[in-house]
């Protein structure tokens, strides 16, 4: 409940500050509701930690959950020293502060353990982040591969086509930046290839064999790599989590039987 009510009170406060105009600090249109129970939920959240910490001791540091609530309520009490000691509201470290308090709402996973099909989902999906994480970094690499033998080959040719054009498809390829951002958008999130394209390969068929090389490798090739690795891992974080829960029934089970012989023994 606590959880859900906190993750309530960050959706009003982000409402509040979209609608706060641009001339005011930011956090002064935040309603006191909100400050209150921001307030109220950092200290429920220390206590809850101090108790952790002094039941877990030095075992404290083991749980990942541990060190993600530690760091949220480390960085509730820096809002508070930035707002109310320092006197900066509209200071850079605030905001910066206030978005890493999104990772209140990863407490939510918590509470999907009771529904097992919700709760794998959202296991599987923590551990593919890694694999996400480097598909992302090697297809922009592969995307800067691209992009690099485009700039040289096509912008010249593309330069003479498009003079006196003001619109994207004139810029798209006049930088190594601007052709790896062209790349990503028609490649990886699928927008409008053809509306730069098409007339250059009318006029030059010869750079249908870079565009069509970019497309085969990144999107037919690369990109469903990514997904068939991303399947993977999210299999094996299920098949992890059905052996951990097999070695917890069978710890339970030993649990019970060793009880059981004590009750005989003492008989």
């Amino acid at each position: 409940i606590i959880v859900a009510f906190n993750v309530g009170v960050m959706v009003v406060e982000a409402d509040a500050a979209a609608m706060c105009p641009d001339d005011l600090p930011e956090g002064s249109c935040t309603p006191l509701a909100v400050e209150v129970s921001n307030i109220v939920l950092l200290g429920i959240y220390s206590i809850d930690l101090c108790m952790r910490l002094y039941v877990y001791q030095f075992q404290f540091p083991k749980s990942k959950w541990n060190l993600l609530d530690l760091t949220v309520v480390l960085f509730g009490y820096l809002d508070l020293v930035t707002v109310y000691v320092l006197n900066s509201p509209g200071s850079p470290l605030l905001s910066f502060v206030r978005t890493l308090r999104v990772g209140r709402i990863i407490r939510v996973a918590k509470l999907l353990k009771p529904w097992p099909e919700l709760y794998l989902l959202v296991r599987g999906f923590t551990c593919t982040m890694k694999a996400i994480f480097w598909g992302f970094v090697l297809i922009m690499l592969l995307l800067g591969m691209w992009s690099l033998m485009t700039v040289q080959l096509v912008q010249p040719f593309n330069r003479k086509l498009t003079e006196g054009d003001v619109d994207w498809c004139a810029e798209a390829f006049s930088s190594v930046t601007r052709s790896t951002l062209f790349f990503f958008q028609t490649l990886v999130a699928g927008d409008s290839w053809g509306y730069c394209i098409i007339p250059l390969v009318l006029k030059a068929p010869e750079f249908f064999i870079i565009f069509a090389g970019a497309l085969l490798t990144v999107q037919v090739g690369f990109v469903n790599l990514i997904l068939s690795v991303i399947v993977d891992a999210a299999a094996d974080a299920r098949e992890e989590d059905a052996e951990a829960k097999k070695a917890e029934r069978h710890r339970q089970e030993m649990e019970d039987l060793r009880h059981f012989y004590e009750l005989i023994d003492r008989k």
